[in-house]
């Protein structure tokens, strides 16, 4: 579902608990129906047992509780993949890097070269320092991986949002970018160095 790491952290909405919930923890279990019918469907006779466009579906639906404020959620719909990974494969629930007075928030690359070998395998929105829960006006600059010369990894970076200006992967748009950096900590020093620049024209 995300294809970059703008995707990865923008655009998600918190489930909210009760007000004045002492302990915010939300327990997830999940269920599955494999007898499902969608209403109104007519029966298909396809003899293919990987069809997937008969009346019937598999229901799957996540039950999640807080037992401090009592509130719960009944997520369901008919999911078509699930997948089990890690979070320091795909970033997200990582703890940001600090760099300066800038936090990079990791998350899967939109360019996978050297993801596997990497040292950092990641792409990554920056924020400044403070930042707890990265939302589009906290973001100050975008740290890509990409593929340099005869193969090297080398690192992308975006600088001080701004509707009309460059384009970078992803929904947002930068004033100032810049190629061929070679290292995700040199990428923060130059989106550093724009910010501070956009500060003192403001």
């Amino acid at each position: 579902m995300t294809d970059t790491v703008q995707d990865t952290y923008l655009g998600w909405h918190d489930l909210v608990h009760a007000p004045l919930c002492k302990r915010p923890t939300w327990e997830a279990q999940t269920q599955a129906d494999e007898s499902a019918t969608r209403d109104g469907a007519t029966p298909h006779a396809c003899g293919n047992e990987d069809c997937d466009h008969s009346n019937r579906y598999e229901l799957t639906a996540i039950r999640l509780v807080c037992r401090s404020c009592g509130m719960a959620r009944i997520l369901a719909g008919e999911i078509r993949s699930e997948s089990h990974t890690t979070v320091e494969r795909i970033g997200y629930g990582s703890a940001p890097r600090k760099v300066g007075s800038l936090l990079l928030w990791p998350g899967q690359p939109w360019f996978r070269v050297g993801r596997m070998h990497h040292d950092h395998p990641h792409d990554f929105l920056v924020t400044r320092t403070g930042v707890t829960h990265v939302d589009q006006s906290d973001v100050v600059g975008c740290i890509y991986l990409w593929k340099g010369k005869l193969g090297a990894t080398t690192w992308s970076a975006a600088a001080v949002q701004d509707p009309t200006g460059t384009f970078a992967p992803g929904k947002l748009r930068w004033k100032r970018t810049k190629e061929g950096l070679r290292t995700a900590t040199a990428a923060a020093k130059f989106i550093a160095t724009e910010l501070a620049a956009s500060d003192g024209e403001s």
